[in-house]
């Protein structure tokens, strides 16, 4: 296959597709999740125009059944032998034979590089967040020659893992038009939520400890995860009232648009679905003042270290005695402009055409 040469940049130039593409997303799974929900609206976006197939290597999955509604066919690997889920992914290439493969997030993205060795097909690789483990770093350094192409969320992203010039293309994530125009109700007041997964890479614990000083505040937190028992616990020993689990909710853009604002604590972060949300919706934002979240946030924002209740309970009062709707007015209009799911959509249609266009000669 002839390698062809993408400029680094946000959006490419959008190509009219040669013919309708067969193009196939693989994913770890379809729980909830901020790449999920991205790969989701993707998935549904492309369906319009092209025929797409969502391979998730674990069965079930919240989005499951929405990617089924929209008419986009979805395929599941249950296997927990490392062979055969390489073994059945090739398989799956095979017989589907697509005209491009997008692989998102570590397992799917591994997997994929070694189910596509000797096949005809271009490999795009999705960059969308700090590997946890130094060993999944170099597992990716080393097989990178067997990616086509990249694609990242960030800048921040791509300086991370080294991705330079035409080996990488910046796509921002996207969300509908309809989430920012509805009409949710009235805003709460002295009313936080938080919309993270339940992990260690997110700093949970600060802001259930700010809750104790910030007591006249409440926090509501939406999504599940592993940490869960132990944040309950915490709360618990804290004595406090004022913080609720919400777990996984549907209606996360209508509790982010009444909250009196969102936080948004992390050690580690790419582009997080929940920020873009808050300014898409001119909620006020609490967030670590870490590079990932100062490229995304900047002054559209608060940036607190993370680790201190005290500085996250003064941003807090800060909110409720000096509500800035100018400032998130402005975070909202650059947002929209930024974040449109159309520009993802077609930015990616387009990088597929491209790859698409390139192996056919």
């Amino acid at each position: 296959m002839t390698r062809t040469q993408v400029t680094r940049k946000t959006y490419p130039v959008i190509a009219k597709a040669p013919h309708r593409l067969r193009i196939m997303l693989i994913i770890t799974g379809l729980e909830s999740g901020g790449s999920e929900i991205q790969l989701m609206h993707l998935a549904r976006g492309l369906n319009k125009t092209h025929e797409v197939v969502v391979m998730s290597l674990t069965p079930g999955g919240v989005h499951r059944e929405t990617l089924r509604k929209a008419g986009v066919a979805v395929q599941s690997l249950n296997s927990k032998n490392p062979l055969n889920l390489i073994s059945n992914t090739r398989a799956a290439i095979k017989k589907f034979k697509p005209d491009v493969v997008h692989a998102w997030l570590w397992h799917a993205s591994i997997t994929a590089r070694l189910a596509c060795i000797g096949l005809d097909v271009p490999l795009i690789g999705a960059m969308r967040g700090q590997e946890p483990t130094r060993p999944r770093y170099w597992v990716e350094r080393i097989t990178r020659p067997l990616v086509s192409h990249y694609t990242a969320n960030s800048e921040y992203i791509a300086n991370y893992y080294s991705l330079r010039g035409s080996k990488v293309t910046i796509i921002p994530n996207g969300w509908p038009p309809q989430m920012w125009t509805q009409k949710y109700g009235t805003r709460r007041k002295k009313h936080a939520i938080a919309v993270s997964r339940l992990v260690i890479e997110k700093d949970l614990t600060t802001m259930i400890h700010a809750m104790k000083i910030a007591s006249d505040w409440k926090l509501s937190i939406v999504s599940t995860g592993p940490r869960e028992p132990e944040l309950r616990t915490l709360v618990a020993e804290l004595g406090l009232t004022n913080v609720e689990f919400l777990g996984y909710r549907k209606d996360v853009p209508a509790l982010v648009a009444r909250a009196s604002c969102l936080i948004h604590l992390a050690f580690e972060e790419s582009s997080p679905n929940a920020v873009i949300e808050a300014l898409l919706l001119a909620t006020p934002v609490i967030t670590s003042d870490i590079p990932a979240l100062r490229e995304l946030v900047g002054s559209r924002g608060t940036l607190i270290p993370n680790g201190s209740p005290q500085r996250l309970a003064t941003a807090l009062q800060a909110i409720a005695s000096r509500p800035n709707q100018s400032t998130t007015r402005a975070a909202q209009i650059w947002a929209q402009e930024r974040f449109a799911l159309s520009s993802m959509v077609h930015a990616h249609e387009a990088l597929y055409t491209l790859y698409a266009r390139a192996n056919q000669k």
